[in-house]
């Protein structure tokens, strides 16, 4: 690590091993190297490196013992209650509906267990240290466009965060997500036991989101497996998912309509203004998938014949309790969840 001119070269050890231990990559009771090892490493003179201890041994988060060597508290500052966490959506509107459902979950989960939530929309990654510092924050939840840029800037922070959602990305860190290929391939082989069909189409957003990827992935390989053809142009991508615009190129443009189509939560109320208008009956369209967050509050279900379970809540809430548990040293990263989405059909 190369060291700057200012501040004092031991409040920036100071502060790097700080952001270890609040980061959980240096862990209650561990270890550090020794006062040689770091004065090496930082090109510094030991004197430096015990400047640096004393700092965080009156902060509370060393403990020196004489003849050992100095440890990271077993018992952290933070191992009481956490006051605040922050959710950081980048990129993204809450026109997006799996946002608003993300936000939902982690207002409830924040609300449940007392802590207080600062949320924010950002188009500026490098917003996020200067952000959670004058928030005070004691962890993040990271969603919408999250990229390498971003991941860099959380770690900046020396803060514990988890990344929310689908995404590619390479380093270990904190996240949750959903099996989206895994998920419709067994969903696929579902209807396969329940209705007869041959093929089986998708309306999505943009096919440069990892989770549409993924989701038409797991199309292709349900398909496959199962012997069906799978049909490129039935899998249709827009930007602002629009699903009236999306079921009208399947109905009009392409010479076959699939027998079966997925409809993201949020371009499904295009789809069902298209139906209205066209006067589609049940036999003149194809059967329609979707996601609902919120079982009591499905919208015109008697177009719906499969309903999966919407993750952007669950994301939320699940996202809340395993930041906690990170936060209070009772997880140790790097924490990865995967969730399940449940089907239903519900029209027989």
């Amino acid at each position: 690590m190369k060291l700057i001119t200012a501040p004092p070269k031991s409040q920036q050890i100071a502060d790097f091993i700080r952001k270890e231990i609040r980061s959980r990559r240096l862990l209650p009771g561990q270890r550090l190297e020794s006062i040689r090892a770091l004065a090496e490493k930082f090109k510094v003179g030991r004197q430096v490196v015990l400047s640096a201890f004393d700092i965080l041994v009156n902060e509370q988060l060393l403990t020196a013992e004489v003849g050992r060597g100095t440890f990271v508290n077993p018992v952290s500052p933070r191992s009481g209650s956490v006051q605040r966490i922050g959710l950081f959506i980048q990129q993204h509107s809450l026109d997006s509906v799996f946002n608003r459902n993300v936000l939902t979950g982690v207002n409830s989960a924040t609300e449940e267990l007392g802590i207080e939530l600062v949320w924010t929309l950002s188009n500026n990654s490098r917003r996020l240290a200067e952000w959670s510092d004058f928030q005070r924050l004691e962890g993040l939840l990271l969603t919408g466009t999250v990229d390498s840029r971003l991941i860099a800037e959380a770690e900046n922070t020396g803060l514990p965060f988890i990344v929310v959602g689908n995404y590619d990305l390479g380093p270990e860190i904190n996240f949750i997500e959903s099996d989206l290929t895994g998920n419709f391939e067994m969903l696929l082989d579902s209807l396969a036991k329940k209705y007869r069909y041959k093929t089986f189409g998708a309306i999505l957003s943009s096919s440069a989101l990892p989770s549409n990827r993924q989701l038409a992935a797991g199309i292709k390989s349900g398909l496959k497996r199962l012997g069906k053809p799978f049909i490129a142009d039935f899998i249709v991508n827009s930007e602002t998912e629009n699903g009236y615009e999306g079921l009208a190129f399947l109905m009009e443009k392409c010479s076959s309509c699939p027998d079966f189509v997925f409809v993201t939560e949020q371009a499904y109320p295009g789809v069902a203004k298209y139906i209205f208008k066209h006067h589609l009956s049940a036999t003149a369209r194809p059967k329609i998938i979707t996601t609902v967050s919120d079982a009591d509050t499905v919208l015109y279900p008697e177009l719906i014949t499969v309903t999966l379970n919407g993750t952007g809540r669950r994301f939320g809430f699940t996202g809340v309790q395993e930041l906690v548990k990170i936060i209070k040293g009772e997880s140790v990263p790097p924490v990865k969840l995967i969730l399940k989405a449940g089907s239903s059909f519900i029209q027989q």
